[in-house]
């Protein structure tokens, strides 16, 4: 772990040479790994070696080092992470509803940074009967005065500042419903990886394989956990796989860029860092700790590259 933080710290001083306001990203992903301490903490996702889920979550930051750069993708991934602190307290709360409106008035500043994050509002209400068993029809109402919340607070700000402030919000959500109401007949596969440079692409196919062998390996040693922690593990395996399809999916062109792979993986390590943490402590056989020892090894050389690239650029 020591290591791994003084590779963070190498990284936003080289960052900080090219750029004297990273500071600001710095103490917003210092924000993100605490709040992600205290979401395993709440909900005891990991019982064993807990602190080394700041370890892996920091890692896993490094990987894509392109989210440490931009505030507004950490300030994204903020909402996220308290969003899923007041959903999971829900669980099989049936009168909870001030804990759902805290959960959707984050995911409402969310979708402010980042408008498709609104295909989420149906997850989450999906999730409240699936996962939390605390769906009722006052669920609706905290959903709806939760999303809308965010925006009712910014209309000063629209006074004041004219529709300007909201010009690169609007913009993006008439290209999101524009691309989501338009069908392009393309094969499912399309050329994803060619439209993101190639540190990037490298990094999501190497964290798409280690979430898929954490995923595998949790529904295979998942009946050792209680159900409430059973039942979070599963949201945030469906929260990934919504995220990484939002991001694919060819038919959706706007979401088909940099900017949305570093906001949808911003959400996918959140996610998978409890998951992959769970696997190390679990992992007993020969073939998966052969798979550990490759995964690190490759994790590390691509670490050590990307951290080559921002001080070559």
């Amino acid at each position: 772990m020591p290591t791994v933080f003084l590779l963070a710290v190498a990284t936003f001083f080289i960052l900080f040479l090219k750029d004297h306001s990273t500071w600001i990203e710095m103490l917003l992903f210092c924000v993100n790994v605490f709040l992600l301490r205290e979401l395993n903490h709440r909900n005891t996702l990991i019982r064993q070696n807990s602190g080394m889920i700041m370890g892996m979550f920091v890692t896993l930051m490094l990987l894509i080092p392109g989210i440490l750069s931009e505030a507004k993708i950490l300030l994204f991934q903020m909402s996220m992470l308290l969003s899923m602190m007041f959903f999971f307290q829900t669980y099989q709360q049936q009168y909870s509803q001030g804990v759902k409106y805290y959960a959707y008035l984050f995911l409402g500043i969310a979708t402010m940074l980042w408008p498709q994050a609104f295909l989420l509002v149906p997850l989450l209400l999906l999730s409240e009967q699936l996962h939390m068993s605390s769906f009722n029809i006052r669920s609706l109402w905290a959903c709806l005065l939760g999303i809308l919340t965010p925006y009712w607070l910014a209309l000063p700000f629209v006074y004041f500042y004219g529709m300007e402030f909201f010009s690169g919000v609007l913009d993006s959500y008439q290209d999101t419903l524009t691309s989501l109401c338009e069908i392009y007949p393309q094969p499912f596969y399309h050329d994803f990886l060619s439209l993101l440079p190639f540190s990037l692409a490298l990094s999501v196919v190497i964290l798409l394989m280690m979430f898929l062998f954490s995923a595998v390996h949790y529904f295979r040693f998942s009946y050792t956990d209680k159900i409430q922690v059973r039942m979070n593990y599963s949201y945030l395996l469906l929260l990934s796989v919504v995220m990484v399809v939002m991001t694919v999916v060819p038919d959706f062109k706007t979401l088909l860029s940099t900017d949305s792979v570093l906001f949808a993986f911003s959400v996918v390590i959140c996610c998978a860092t409890p998951l992959l943490v769970r696997c190390l402590n679990h992992v007993t056989s020969r073939i998966g700790n052969v798979l550990v020892y490759l995964f690190a090894s490759v994790v590390t050389a691509c670490v050590l590259y990307n951290i080559f690239l921002i001080w070559m650029h």
